[in-house]
């Protein structure tokens, strides 16, 4: 049995690699493996009984080796990354993905930055833009209309519409600012982030909104 940086290292294409894979169940460490040109952890060695032989069994995300006492090695599947975009929740849902929302044209305004994104149980949503000096800020600057059913489910208003609201700050090149409110809102199944009143800017202005929400995974209800 070799051993590597404390794990129990299986070579598919090795010598007596049958004896070996059932020397590391034994040894009841983790299993590095060695797949043709691939390296990867296994996430589980076991035995099972083929027509009256053991056979070694050892899966990968979505593949399955299989080693028989000839030392014969096959394998069905692909192994699927386990990387972020296939993180799901336990009702399958997945809880890394992201999406831009859909901006409302508004006159002297250009938009620099449109993103939502759901990290785990943390949706955020950035908006940032130029605005022309004179421009009138009023109304609803954009909805979220690609947003999953299961995400936009678990958003609900603390009061009335609102989900949240806060101050935004529009900021010239001088460093002089004004401000608005605006809420983040959800009247039926629409969710929008809109102007509480009305703003027109005495400056050429930059801005960059953000509002954060925890989106959990309870189900139950």
């Amino acid at each position: 049995m070799e051993m590597v940086n404390g794990y129990v290292f299986v070579d598919l294409l090795g010598a007596n690699v049958y004896k070996k894979a059932l020397g590391a169940i034994r040894a009841k460490k983790p299993v590095l493996v060695k797949d043709y040109d691939q390296i990867y952890y296994a996430d589980n060695i076991t035995t099972k009984t083929v027509d009256g032989d053991l056979v070694v069994v050892i899966t990968k995300g979505g593949k399955t080796i299989e080693i028989n006492d000839a030392n014969a090695v096959s394998s069905t599947g692909e192994i699927i990354a386990n990387i972020m975009e296939n993180i799901v929740d336990l009702a399958g849902n997945k809880r890394f993905i992201e999406g831009t929302c859909k901006i409302t044209e508004i006159s002297g305004m250009t938009i620099s930055y449109n993103k939502w994104s759901l990290s785990g149980s943390h949706l955020m949503i950035v908006i940032a833009g130029n605005v022309e000096n004179t421009s009138v800020l009023s109304s609803r600057l954009a909805t979220l209309d690609t947003l999953p059913k299961y995400v936009s489910d678990r958003i609900r208003p603390i009061y009335g519409s609102f989900v949240d609201r806060k101050n935004i700050f529009y900021y010239a090149d001088d460093n002089s600012s004004q401000s608005v409110e605006m809420g983040f809102v959800k009247v039926g199944d629409v969710i929008a982030i809109q102007y509480n009143g009305s703003l027109t800017l005495t400056a050429d202005r930059s801005f960059r909104l953000q509002f954060d929400l925890l989106i959990d995974a309870d189900y139950s209800e």
